[in-house]
């Protein structure tokens, strides 16, 4: 049974250590870049990426607002993993 203990809770150590936690960023749009495709943020946050890649509108309407999940680091956003629009 104590075998069976220690196993389990080794699994689940080693599931929670490789289990990656997203950041969200929630703001409006200001605009959308198309040619940098650069989405502009109230926050000043300005945010690579290409709408399209998302099933986005494309240009994003000014005043949307946005929620976007990413991993990011003390560089900044490394990798979006969605973009929605909500309410």
């Amino acid at each position: 049974m104590r075998q069976y203990f220690v196993a389990a809770t080794a699994a689940l150590l080693a599931v929670s250590a490789t289990t990656a936690y997203a950041d969200v960023l929630s703001s409006r749009v200001v605009s959308y870049d198309q040619a940098k495709r650069q989405l502009h943020l109230t926050d000043r946050t300005i945010v690579d990426v290409d709408l399209k890649n998302f099933n986005l509108p494309v240009p994003a309407k000014q005043g949307d607002r946005v929620e976007i999940t990413y991993d990011g680091s003390e560089n900044g956003i490394d990798k979006i993993r969605s973009i929605k629009i909500v309410q």
